[in-house]
């Protein structure tokens, strides 16, 4: 899933302009709607409280390394994009 997330970018750049790096924030709201979940489902998914998750979704707060990894474990996150390194 997550090639086909990095494809779609790529794609769309090459024939439209530069989209630029993507928050985590942004990365788990598209993650959220592609998968039809609500931030109570997520929160449920990734082991959180629905209010650290709408943390995470604000960009207010930065997941825990142990989040980090449910991330890109349980919603197909490239680990470089959680740890922003890409």
């Amino acid at each position: 899933m997550e090639d086909e997330i990095g494809d779609f970018f790529a794609l769309y750049s090459d024939l439209h302009f530069a989209i630029g790096t993507l928050t985590l924030s942004e990365i788990l709201k598209l993650r959220m709607e592609e998968m039809g979940l609500t931030v109570a489902k997520l929160a449920k998914i990734l082991g959180v409280t629905p209010l650290n998750m709408k943390a995470y979704l604000s960009g207010s707060e930065e997941p825990t390394l142990s989040v980090g990894r449910e991330i890109s474990h349980r919603l197909g996150v490239d680990a470089n994009l959680v740890l922003g390194l890409s």
